[in-house]
């Protein structure tokens, strides 16, 4: 499906050549698997209407930036704000007829540029505490940047699958590891620079830094060539490599990767609640599900501005990051935070449980998933301290929010509920096309189900 010239309805100077009209991102609803990640010049049309998508740049949003959001999604849209595994907020429920008012208040407000070009690259994730590092020569933002204009003058951008992801990292705290990247940039580590393929952590490829950029370059070629051999059917580097092997893909490039002698186990940062990290200090904040109501960000982003904190950074854990210069206000500001029922502490029960949208929001989802997060939620006693997440609640057999194992994963079907014991959404189901009640009452009885893998 090619872009058409404008979204119906959009004011000519803020039309971009590349945006996709409403009619097209109708049709583009109806296939299973969508091409394109939506951008804020190319929402993606949903069960609860139009998605628009908001990458914020580099440096962070301020308290009042967050207000606008807010103000936009309650008068454009239907009131639910989503953060992603991307670093990004989702305005949801735009109506499309208000959809170029939504833009012009978002470009008004500073949060966009007047065109699609403008718009910030959502592929490129970097450490949330980026230079913070001491013994770090180099860092992320400066590496992302370099980056970006690269993959921009040799055409890359526009080739690549949207859902193609680059991670640079250069903190040993709060690192990116844990993130499903098709690339990552490692610089964390004194003297050292290494590329990452497919999160395969036992293979890095080590390399001088003056020739890094130019080795990725040439990963994304190898990449991109051996897709097309493949009529594209491999969209993520994991694939790919899954399917010839490390080191056939390396074969025709001059690199190589070095067998580490012990085993690598990336390790999750407590990301919620206070954290420190050399001199510096941090409140973590989220929603349920990186889920949040648009008054209750408002109200979030209110207290920031009356004690006039100046941003805060997204990370790829749904979350929020505010830096906190003055560490005895830490408490005040966190007992405030949490007059809003969010989440600030790591031991949550709620961090336990995951779903996706779900219906009406979107139209592939077979059933409400906020029915069955209520419902599972009353096991919160259960998940005392919980490390990860312990129930996936999907829609359909997509499995958007979570795409690895989980101890205990509810899918909704067009026969009922299934449920699969530690794996996907799309596995073989260990009890299903069941009612909800029936589901609740098996669990109640084999609470056992519940413990991690």
């Amino acid at each position: 499906m090619k872009p058409s010239s404008a979204i119906s309805g959009v004011p000519k100077e803020i039309a971009s050549p590349f945006t996709f009209s409403i009619l097209e991102l109708i049709m583009a609803q109806m296939h299973e698997i969508k091409g394109w990640c939506p951008t804020a010049y190319r929402p993606m049309a949903t069960g609860d209407g139009l998605l628009l998508r908001l990458t914020p740049k580099r440096i962070g949003l301020s308290p009042q930036q967050l207000v606008a959001i807010a103000e936009t999604s309650l008068e454009f849209g239907n009131g639910q704000i989503d953060l992603t595994q991307r670093a990004n907020l989702q305005i949801r429920g735009i109506d499309p007829d208000h959809y170029s008012k939504a833009l012009t208040s978002l470009i008004k407000r500073g949060l966009l540029g007047s065109e699609e070009a403008s718009e910030y690259p959502a592929n490129i994730l970097i450490s949330p505490l980026s230079s913070l590092e001491k013994n770090t020569r180099l860092t992320a933002r400066g590496l992302a940047d370099e980056l970006n204009k690269l993959l921009l003058q040799n055409k890359l951008t526009e080739y690549l699958p949207s859902k193609f992801l680059f991670c640079i990292n250069d903190c040993t705290r709060l690192s990116l590891y844990s993130v499903k990247s098709d690339i990552l940039i490692d610089l964390s580590e004194e003297g050292k620079t290494s590329l990452i393929l497919a999160n395969d952590y036992q293979n890095p490829i080590f390399i001088e830094h003056q020739d890094c950029l130019a080795s990725v370059i040439e990963l994304i070629k190898r990449f991109l060539e051996l897709s097309k051999q493949n009529n594209f059917i491999f969209r993520r580097m994991h694939s790919l490599i899954e399917k010839i092997g490390i080191n056939a893909f390396l074969k025709p490039l001059n690199l190589k990767t070095t067998l580490l002698n012990k085993e690598f186990k990336p390790k999750k940062d407590a990301y919620l609640g206070l954290i420190s990290f050399n001199d510096n200090h941090f409140i973590g904040v989220s929603g349920p599900s990186g889920a949040w109501k648009a008054e209750q960000l408002r109200s979030f982003a209110q207290i920031l501005v009356q004690h006039k904190f100046q941003n805060l950074q997204l990370t790829p854990w749904r979350s929020f990051l505010i830096p906190i210069y003055d560490f005895r206000q830490r408490l005040r500001l966190l007992e405030e935070i949490n007059q809003l029922n969010l989440i600030t502490r790591q031991d949550d029960p709620r961090l336990a449980l995951i779903a996706c949208p779900g219906a009406p929001k979107c139209s592939q989802a077979y059933g409400n998933t906020e029915e069955v997060l209520e419902k599972f939620s009353s096991y919160a006693s259960f998940f005392s301290s919980p490390k990860e997440i312990i129930v996936h609640i999907s829609g359909c057999t997509k499995g958007c929010v979570k795409g690895d194992p989980t101890p205990l994963t509810i899918t909704l079907t067009d026969q009922g509920y299934n449920l699969i014991k530690n794996g996907r959404a799309d596995n073989k189901a260990l009890y299903q096309s069941r009612t909800l009640d029936e589901l609740d009452h098996y669990v109640k009885n084999n609470l056992n189900i519940l413990e991690p893998l």
